[in-house]
């Protein structure tokens, strides 16, 4: 991810995992939306929905379990999305979203 003056950070600079999980995305003006999550880290994530329904620039909230992130849609190719955090993750966010730690 490029720097977006919102906490983000270059490409490759936060510990990032490939996952598999579940999870919500909300957006104003439309139904929820089910997605996998790809890949996550401290200040950003990937995901995988079913349809193109996120633009670039929309702002999101990524909803698993008790947690819920604010983001913005950074980027995206057909029906897979880049995600800013709105702020960074603490570590038990992160296992949390990694599924290995409980809601």
């Amino acid at each position: 991810m490029a720097t977006t003056g919102q906490g983000a950070q270059e490409e490759g600079s936060d510990d990032r995992r490939g996952i598999h999980v579940d999870v919500k995305v909300r957006t104003f003006g439309l139904p929820p939306l089910a997605a996998t999550l790809r890949d996550v880290s401290t200040g950003g994530a990937m995901l995988k929905a079913d349809t193109p329904a996120l633009d670039v620039g929309d702002e999101v909230v990524l909803t698993m379990a008790k947690l819920e992130i604010v983001a913005t849609v950074a980027w995206r190719k057909r029906t897979y999305f880049g995600l800013v955090f709105h702020r960074r993750l603490d570590h038990r966010e992160l296992l949390m979203l990694r599924g290995s730690a409980p809601a």
